[in-house]
């Protein structure tokens, strides 16, 4: 587990699954989602089990001072590079909890894995999440269009204000 600001890390479990698939079927996270259709309980189960089993796919849990899991970090690794994707727990937004996973996560992630940098493909107005991105020493690379526009930040080791 790491530990900074009141927020601890551990990795995510099979006993997580319930749990990221009521968080990721919340109303809030499927429209800053790109693809914002409700996820099928089944669907998940089997998006659940490749990632668990895959090397290349590291999560993890923050947990509040008070033992409340906050949210999930999640990364997958390709070619050296890692793309991250992080759920609040609806009663646990605004709290600065997105801050925290992002830089917590990114640091775990680089202690890890071979990774060079971290891409995070965000929705345009999604204000919540480019603040945290921000926060987190992210900058912005670039914009184009996957199934839907976005805006590509990238953090390097170097810019990672959680790492040594």
């Amino acid at each position: 587990m790491t530990h900074s600001e009141g927020l601890c890390l551990r990795p995510v479990e099979e006993t997580d699954r319930e749990r990221l698939w009521l968080w990721a079927n919340d109303a809030e996270a499927r429209a800053q989602s790109f693809q914002s259709a409700p996820i099928a309980w089944e669907e998940h189960c089997r998006w659940f089990d490749v990632r668990l089993l895959d090397p290349n796919w590291h999560a993890w849990i923050g947990v509040d001072a008070t033992a409340q899991a906050v949210g999930v970090v999640r990364f997958l690794v390709r070619e050296g590079r890692a793309e991250i994707g992080v759920t609040i727990a609806p009663m646990m937004r605004g709290q600065g909890f997105g801050r925290l996973l992002i830089i917590e996560g990114c640091a775990a992630l680089f202690r890890v894995a071979p990774v060079l940098a971290v891409d995070a493909y965000i929705k345009p107005g999604n204000a919540a999440s480019l603040a945290a991105f921000r926060a987190a020493g992210f900058l912005h690379q670039d914009d184009g269009l996957l199934s839907d526009p976005h805006l590509h930040w990238v953090l390097s080791p170097s810019g990672c204000p959680g790492c040594p």
